[in-house]
């Protein structure tokens, strides 16, 4: 599958096209989430729900009637494809901006910061609610009910194994993306070699996101970036070993995932690292 994973962006010639995380539910589950192939899902959407989905009348006769009829959708998004495929088949660099990626994965890592903040304050508050009888007080007589269950402390995990992968990773990102930018303009006898080499890091970077040990529970699932949340279907998880370990608070779990996921950015950034070396 030509494509970036969702968090980077494709360098489309008029600027750059962000995109969201990739959960699950399509053909590139596979290839993202367990081979490690960058992945792009495309697809129209905004003019109104497709209600039909997944039911008995989600058939060739009802979509040729009232969803596309003369099929000018489809042959829209074919040409969009097919446009982004020639697009990098031709391209003298295949198109992608490293930076873009390193900056989601900073944004990635700040919500697990809030969000470990936010569940210790919370936690906080529930248990002075508790110890002040507030559940017992507001409670209705007519319809009486059990006050919520006190909740584990959230302590401070050990974060900065990958804060400081995140921050290196920007830092050689950079620095990829204005090597690719010198050797796309550049026109001296040295440059093919050097757009190979930045193709061939290019190509195979998303493996280094891949841990073969997989998440907890889920071993196929092997991305260590993206996949969908093991409760939420085809809804995408950030960081999923570490979110959904401080979610169910498995503090021991996140600690563990948090130096599998620094492991991976530093994999990718020494990937990075390598490319942009003049031998």
């Amino acid at each position: 599958i030509l494509g970036i994973e969702a968090g980077h962006a494709a360098a489309a010639g008029n600027g750059d096209l962000q995109l969201s995380a990739l959960g699950s539910g399509s053909d590139f589950t596979p290839f993202l989430q367990h081979a490690g192939i960058s992945s792009l899902d495309v697809g129209f959407r905004g003019e109104g729900d497709y209600g039909v989905y997944h039911s008995a009348y989600d058939s060739f006769d009802h979509f040729r009637r009232f969803v596309d009829p003369t099929f000018a959708y489809g042959v829209a998004l074919a040409q969009v494809v097919g446009r982004i495929v020639l697009r990098g088949a031709q391209a003298d660099l295949l198109p992608a901006q490293t930076a873009d990626f390193a900056q989601a994965v900073a944004g990635f890592t700040d919500e697990l910061h809030r969000l470990t903040d936010s569940m210790r304050a919370s936690g906080r508050e529930l248990a002075k609610a508790l110890d002040d009888g507030a559940f017992t007080l507001a409670a209705d007589p007519a319809a009486p009910r059990a006050p919520p269950l006190r909740e584990s402390d959230a302590p401070f995990l050990e974060f900065a194994e990958l804060d400081n992968a995140v921050e290196q990773l920007k830092i050689s990102a950079q620095a990829f993306d204005q090597a690719y930018a010198r050797a796309g303009a550049a026109q001296d006898a040295g440059a093919p070699a050097r757009r190979e080499r930045l193709n061939a890091a290019l190509a195979n970077l998303e493996v280094s996101l891949i841990d073969a040990r997989g998440l907890p529970g889920r071993p196929w699932y092997r991305h260590m970036i993206y996949a969908p949340g093991a409760l939420t279907g085809y809804g995408a998880k950030t960081l999923p070993g570490v979110r959904e370990a401080i979610e169910a608070r498995r503090w021991d779990e996140a600690d563990a995932y948090i130096a599998v996921v620094a492991a991976r950015l530093n994999a990718y950034r020494s990937a990075l690292d390598r490319a942009i070396i003049v031998p």
